[in-house]
Protein backbone atom coordinates (compact mmCIF):
# COMPACT_ATOMS: atom_id res chain seq x y z
CA UNK A 1 0.00 0.00 0.00
CA UNK A 2 1.48 3.42 -0.93
CA UNK A 3 2.54 5.60 2.00
CA UNK A 4 0.08 8.37 1.09
CA UNK A 5 -2.85 5.94 0.96
CA UNK A 6 -1.79 4.47 4.30
CA UNK A 7 -1.57 7.99 5.74
CA UNK A 8 -5.10 8.78 4.55
CA UNK A 9 -6.36 5.48 5.92
CA UNK A 10 -4.80 6.17 9.31
CA UNK A 11 -6.30 9.65 9.33
CA UNK A 12 -9.73 8.15 8.67
CA UNK A 13 -9.15 5.84 11.63
CA UNK A 14 -8.22 8.82 13.77
CA UNK A 15 -11.63 10.33 13.12
CA UNK A 16 -13.08 7.30 14.88
CA UNK A 17 -10.62 7.14 17.80
CA UNK A 18 -8.35 10.19 18.08
CA UNK A 19 -4.75 9.43 19.03
CA UNK A 20 -4.92 5.71 18.40
CA UNK A 21 -3.23 3.63 15.77
CA UNK A 22 -5.99 1.08 15.42
CA UNK A 23 -3.95 -0.98 12.98
CA UNK A 24 -1.66 -1.88 15.84
CA UNK A 25 -4.35 -1.73 18.50
CA UNK A 26 -2.12 0.46 20.70
CA UNK A 27 -1.57 4.13 21.35
CA UNK A 28 0.69 6.04 18.99
CA UNK A 29 3.42 7.88 20.85
CA UNK A 30 6.40 8.06 18.46
CA UNK A 31 7.26 11.15 16.43
CA UNK A 32 6.50 9.64 13.01
CA UNK A 33 2.97 8.70 14.00
CA UNK A 34 2.38 12.06 15.68
CA UNK A 35 2.69 13.74 12.28
CA UNK A 36 0.10 11.41 10.80
CA UNK A 37 -2.30 11.29 13.70
CA UNK A 38 -3.93 13.94 15.82
CA UNK A 39 -2.20 14.85 19.06
CA UNK A 40 -4.06 13.82 22.15
CA UNK A 41 -3.08 13.65 25.81
CA UNK A 42 -1.78 10.34 27.11
CA UNK A 43 -4.78 10.11 29.39
CA UNK A 44 -7.04 9.58 26.39
CA UNK A 45 -4.91 6.79 24.93
CA UNK A 46 -7.22 3.97 25.89
CA UNK A 47 -10.24 2.50 24.22
CA UNK A 48 -13.46 2.78 26.16
CA UNK A 49 -14.74 -0.45 24.65
CA UNK A 50 -12.03 -2.30 22.73
CA UNK A 51 -14.40 -5.08 21.72
CA UNK A 52 -17.02 -2.79 20.26
CA UNK A 53 -18.21 -3.73 16.80
CA UNK A 54 -16.92 -0.52 15.25
CA UNK A 55 -13.47 -1.08 16.72
CA UNK A 56 -13.36 -4.65 15.45
CA UNK A 57 -14.52 -3.64 11.97
CA UNK A 58 -11.99 -0.82 11.78
CA UNK A 59 -9.21 -3.11 13.00
CA UNK A 60 -10.06 -5.67 10.35
CA UNK A 61 -10.12 -2.98 7.64
CA UNK A 62 -6.73 -1.69 8.77
CA UNK A 63 -5.22 -5.17 8.89
CA UNK A 64 -6.50 -6.00 5.41
CA UNK A 65 -5.30 -2.66 4.01
CA UNK A 66 -1.78 -3.20 5.35
CA UNK A 67 -1.70 -6.87 4.40
CA UNK A 68 -1.29 -8.05 7.98
CA UNK A 69 -4.65 -9.82 8.14
CA UNK A 70 -4.13 -13.61 7.93
CA UNK A 71 -6.20 -15.26 5.24
CA UNK A 72 -7.19 -18.10 7.58
CA UNK A 73 -9.08 -15.63 9.79
CA UNK A 74 -11.20 -14.30 6.94
CA UNK A 75 -13.99 -16.81 7.52
CA UNK A 76 -14.31 -15.74 11.17
CA UNK A 77 -15.01 -12.14 10.28
CA UNK A 78 -17.03 -12.63 7.12
CA UNK A 79 -20.37 -10.81 7.07
CA UNK A 80 -23.26 -12.85 8.36
CA UNK A 81 -25.56 -13.98 5.58
CA UNK A 82 -29.21 -13.09 5.71
CA UNK A 83 -31.36 -15.76 7.27
CA UNK A 84 -33.68 -17.57 4.92
CA UNK A 85 -37.38 -16.84 5.44
CA UNK A 86 -39.22 -18.97 7.97
CA UNK A 87 -41.18 -21.93 6.66
CA UNK A 88 -44.89 -21.26 6.33
CA UNK A 89 -45.84 -23.73 9.08
CA UNK A 90 -43.53 -21.90 11.51
CA UNK A 91 -45.13 -18.53 10.86
CA UNK A 92 -48.66 -19.95 11.05
CA UNK A 93 -47.94 -21.82 14.29
CA UNK A 94 -46.60 -18.69 15.96
CA UNK A 95 -49.52 -16.57 14.71
CA UNK A 96 -52.07 -19.09 15.95
CA UNK A 97 -50.37 -19.50 19.32
CA UNK A 98 -50.14 -15.74 19.87
CA UNK A 99 -53.78 -15.29 18.78
CA UNK A 100 -54.84 -17.80 21.43
CA UNK A 101 -52.54 -16.09 23.98
CA UNK A 102 -50.96 -19.36 25.02
CA UNK A 103 -47.31 -19.93 25.90
CA UNK A 104 -45.07 -22.31 24.01
CA UNK A 105 -44.82 -24.55 27.07
CA UNK A 106 -48.58 -24.65 27.64
CA UNK A 107 -49.22 -25.41 23.97
CA UNK A 108 -46.70 -28.24 23.97
CA UNK A 109 -48.08 -29.80 27.15
CA UNK A 110 -51.67 -29.51 25.89
CA UNK A 111 -50.60 -31.23 22.66
CA UNK A 112 -49.16 -34.16 24.59
CA UNK A 113 -45.47 -33.31 24.53
CA UNK A 114 -43.36 -34.07 27.59
CA UNK A 115 -43.49 -31.09 29.97
CA UNK A 116 -39.69 -30.89 30.21
CA UNK A 117 -39.21 -30.42 26.46
CA UNK A 118 -42.55 -28.86 25.47
CA UNK A 119 -41.33 -25.26 25.32
CA UNK A 120 -38.14 -26.15 23.49
CA UNK A 121 -39.87 -28.29 20.87
CA UNK A 122 -42.57 -25.71 20.12
CA UNK A 123 -39.86 -23.05 19.91
CA UNK A 124 -37.91 -25.19 17.42
CA UNK A 125 -41.06 -25.63 15.33
CA UNK A 126 -41.70 -21.87 15.36
CA UNK A 127 -38.14 -20.96 14.45
CA UNK A 128 -38.00 -23.52 11.64
CA UNK A 129 -35.19 -25.57 13.16
CA UNK A 130 -37.38 -28.69 13.13
CA UNK A 131 -40.56 -29.60 11.29
CA UNK A 132 -43.29 -31.32 13.29
CA UNK A 133 -44.45 -34.68 12.01
CA UNK A 134 -48.07 -35.01 10.89
CA UNK A 135 -49.32 -36.48 14.18
CA UNK A 136 -47.68 -33.75 16.26
CA UNK A 137 -49.04 -31.05 13.98
CA UNK A 138 -52.53 -32.58 14.21
CA UNK A 139 -52.34 -32.44 18.02
CA UNK A 140 -51.08 -28.84 17.94
CA UNK A 141 -53.88 -27.92 15.50
CA UNK A 142 -56.49 -29.55 17.76
CA UNK A 143 -55.29 -27.50 20.75
CA UNK A 144 -55.38 -24.31 18.66
CA UNK A 145 -58.77 -25.30 17.15
CA UNK A 146 -57.52 -25.02 13.57
CA UNK A 147 -57.38 -27.47 10.66
CA UNK A 148 -53.96 -28.79 9.66
CA UNK A 149 -54.37 -27.17 6.22
CA UNK A 150 -54.12 -23.76 7.91
CA UNK A 151 -50.46 -24.40 8.75
CA UNK A 152 -49.54 -25.12 5.13
CA UNK A 153 -51.51 -22.35 3.37
CA UNK A 154 -48.97 -20.20 1.52
CA UNK A 155 -51.32 -17.25 1.01
CA UNK A 156 -52.34 -15.22 4.08
CA UNK A 157 -55.87 -14.69 2.77
CA UNK A 158 -56.30 -18.40 2.15
CA UNK A 159 -55.08 -19.18 5.67
CA UNK A 160 -57.58 -16.68 7.08
CA UNK A 161 -60.40 -18.25 5.05
CA UNK A 162 -59.46 -21.74 6.26
CA UNK A 163 -59.49 -20.55 9.88
CA UNK A 164 -62.86 -18.80 9.42
CA UNK A 165 -64.31 -21.87 7.72
CA UNK A 166 -63.39 -24.02 10.70
CA UNK A 167 -65.06 -21.55 13.11
CA UNK A 168 -68.43 -21.60 11.27
CA UNK A 169 -71.10 -24.09 12.27
CA UNK A 170 -71.55 -27.01 9.87
CA UNK A 171 -74.91 -25.68 8.62
CA UNK A 172 -73.37 -22.35 7.49
CA UNK A 173 -70.27 -23.75 5.82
Amino acid sequence: MPKEALKQFRISLVEHAPGHDMRLGTCSRNAADQDKLERTPRSTCSFSSPRSLTYVNRSIEAARATGSFPAWKAHKYAPVADKPPLPVYSRRLRQARETHAISQRALGIAAGLDEFVASTRVNRYETGVHQPDLQTLQRLAAVLELPVAYFYAEDDDLARLIAEFKERPKGKR
